[in-house]
Parts: structure tokens; sequence; C-alpha cells
């Protein structure tokens, strides 16, 4: 096993094709691993890819450092692009909100896949003005006190061409700040689902931002069928007035929201919190209604009214906070359900009327399968070590990973009966 310390490996600008791609990861029965010293603050890149298409990377043990293990980065939308990030295990990289570092950067690139990896107390993945990427089929866990405050998967800055999916992750335990998101985008049609976040506190599980510090675009959001537990706000929109293009629509539906908060009424954070002046809600919730609440499943049992639980633009004329019944009076979740969905081991809802809701509703086609080491048990809880979040093991093995070829080995095809855990990675 190899242990590259401190060294950056910058790729520039060797590209393959469709036809021939470029692989580096582990050989047949060996654990590469790539190391940047916790304590000296360093924040360089281990792998940088440059103007570079049509790489994989897989099978990789990084460890430690305050970001951007790997870094890629293009000089426009459809350069850097068809890149592979999979199979990989990122251990304690810091990250650091000031700068946007996290495990994997992306800069100005296109069409980035980033799956089946395991984020073990690390900031995840941050996005800048993108197009076609998605992020699938990762677990993301802080699991110490001196986790990294940052968010687990973002796109901060947005560009015109727009569409990034993210889908089919846990993240578990990101409780970074009240004004951070565990999921933020500032893209344009981003379709963020069948995701489930859990343990976020007062952080906000999906945040749809304008961002004065770069380009940000909000039309065409999805957020649909994610499942959200003990997360004092699921979904937050705020900024609507520093956006870069115009204000289009948004989507949440067919969510399931189970948190644990005593009230909303002595806090300015609500299930649902709209923020911005009394302009921004008259564009975004009167007359033409900007944004879709429906079909969603909520419910807490300390605060059984949801009283304060969605906040419409309380801090401008004309807002509002209110109950679940005066949410629906004002136009949202006709179809949806004050009421316990009972979440079994798997976080599946067992209750009728929420089962067509959530994370677990329609799970798509097969992804690669992870190594042993990287495989999460089904039920992820808030403990120092939860006794059902990803297994982090501080060795993880790459005997799954491909052999090195130009062309890497074919996705597997799914098995007719997934077994539990393939269901949780969507394998």
């Amino acid at each position: 096993n190899q242990d590259v310390e401190n060294r950056t490996l910058c790729t520039n600008p060797k590209a393959g094709n469709a036809a021939k791609r470029i692989f580096l990861g582990a050989y047949p029965g060996q654990d590469p691993i790539f190391t940047n010293s916790n304590n000296s603050g360093q924040k360089g890149p281990m792998l940088k890819f440059v103007y570079a298409d049509y790489w994989d990377v897989s099978g990789i043990h990084f460890v430690g450092g305050y970001g951007d293990p790997i870094s890629i980065e293009g000089a426009g939308t459809t350069e850097g692009s068809h890149i592979r990030i999979y199979r990989n295990y990122f251990d304690s990289i810091r990250g650091d909100s000031a700068d946007n570092t996290n495990s994997v950067k992306i800069t100005d690139a296109a069409y980035t896949d980033v799956r089946n990896n395991l984020f073990y107390d690390s900031a995840a993945t941050v996005v800048f003005r993108n197009q076609g990427t998605r992020i699938h089929h990762n677990v993301a866990l802080l699991n110490s006190a001196s986790s990294p405050q940052v968010q687990c998967f973002s796109v901060k800055h947005g560009s015109a061409a727009g569409d990034v999916e993210i889908d089919h992750n846990w993240c578990i335990n990101y409780n970074t700040a009240t004004s951070d998101g565990v999921i933020w985008t500032a893209q344009k049609n981003s379709n963020i689902h069948n995701n489930i976040i859990y343990g976020c506190g007062t952080s906000s599980g999906v945040l749809l931002q304008g961002d004065p510090g770069g380009p940000s675009y909000m039309e065409g959001e999805v957020i649909d069928k994610n499942t959200f537990i003990n997360c004092r706000t699921p979904f937050r929109v705020q900024n609507i007035g520093s956006l870069t293009g115009v204000l289009g629509t948004a989507s949440f539906q067919r969510n399931i929201v189970v948190d644990n908060s005593a009230d909303y009424a002595t806090n300015a954070l609500g299930l649902i919190r709209l923020d911005g002046t009394e302009s921004d809600r008259i564009a975004f919730v009167t007359g033409t209604k900007k944004l879709t609440a429906n079909s969603n499943c909520y419910y807490n049992a300390a605060a059984a009214a949801l009283t304060g639980a969605f906040e419409v633009f309380p801090t401008a004329a004309g807002g509002s906070s209110n109950n679940f019944a005066a949410w629906v009076a004002l136009g949202f979740d006709a179809l949806g359900f004050n009421l316990n969905p009972s979440l079994d081991a798997n976080q599946r809802p067992t209750v009728g009327s929420c089962n067509a809701f959530g994370a677990w509703d329609n799970d798509p086609g097969p992804s690669p399968t992870p190594t042993a080491s990287q495989t999460p048990t089904a039920s992820p809880t808030a403990s120092q070590t939860p006794t059902a979040s990803p297994t982090a093991s501080a060795s993880p093995t790459a005997s799954a990973s491909p052999t090195p070829s130009v062309t890497p080995v074919a996705t597997p095809t799914r098995t007719p009966t997934p077994t539990r855990t393939q269901r949780i990675l969507g394998i």
C-alpha cells in the first residue's frame, strides 16, 4: 500500500475519450492512500484535473487535510468534463467554508459523476458553475465534535446552462449552521430527489439560495421524494433578491419530514422557511405562484399541530407563520398530511397515506457496488458511534475496485431481488 503524502498529481490537460477512458485507481489487492497533514493547514489538492476529460478515479483512500483531495477545473461548463469519481473513501477531510474546500471540488466543468463514495467525518462535494453534474448513491457521515462545519453537497454558484442532479445519498449529522444547507444549490434546474437527510439539527435540509458572491439561479428547482429526519428546517429559500437570472419555479413535493423540535413558535426556524422582502413574497407565493408544495408528509410528536412550522416571509409585510391547517389554507399541501409515517428501521414509511412519499419510493436502476468497508447499515442514529449509520473503518479494502485498464470494467447489472444494503445505495 502506498502512502502519498502532501503532494499534488496534476493532469494538465491529459484527456481520454468516450471510447478510451483513463483509469486512475487501486490495483487489485492494494489500498493506495493519499494523505495531507491535518495539523499543517494545507489546502492544496491531491489530484488536480485541469481541462482533463474522460478520467475515472476509483478505489483510493484520501486521508486528512483541509480540503480538495480531488479538484476538477475546466475553462467553461463544457470542458473538464465526463470525469467519474466512484468507490473512494474520504476520511477526515476537514474542509473550510471560508474558501469552499471540500473532498471533491468541481469548477467550470460538465458531466461530472460522483457516486458510491464514502465521506467519513469529511466535507463532501462543492460545485461551481457546471452542466450535467450528478452526485448520487454516496454516504456522508459526520461523527465527531470536531467535524467540519460545511455542507454535505452544494452547488454554490450556478450557470445559465443549468442542470444538476443530487439523488440517493445519505447525509448524516451535517448540522452546520442556521444559514447553511445540508444540500445547497444556486443552480438552474436542480433535481434533488430520493435522499435521506438525517440529524441536521438547526441547519436547512435543502437550501435554495441566491448568492451575492457569484451567479445564482432559481428556475426549475425540484425537491422530490426525500426523507428528512430531525431537521428543524428541511426546506428553505433565501436571498431571492440576489439572483442572477429571473425568479422561476420551485417545487417541494412527496417528501417525508419527521422532526423532534420542541416547538417552532419561539424560534425563527420552521419546517419550511421562505425569506425575503414583500416583493419577493408576492412574486413567489401569491397570484401565479412560483412555489409548488404538495403531497408531503409532516410529523412531530412534540408539536402535533405544527404551530409556526410554516414560515412564509415572516419578516415581510403580509408575511405569516402558520400551523399545518393555515399552510393548507394558503394553497399548499392540499394533498399533504400531518401524520406519523411510522418509519421502520430502514427509514421507510409504513403508514399507507405516506407510503408513496420519501426517499424509498421508485428507486431507479443500477450503480456500481461499493467495497465492503464502505457499506452502511440501514438506519442511522445520531450517537457518537451510530449503530445504524455507515461503517467507516480506518482502512477500507480496495479489492472491489476495477482492474487498471484504459476502459474500466462495465457497471454491474442489478440483481432481481436487491438486499437491504443494495436498496440503500441503489445498486
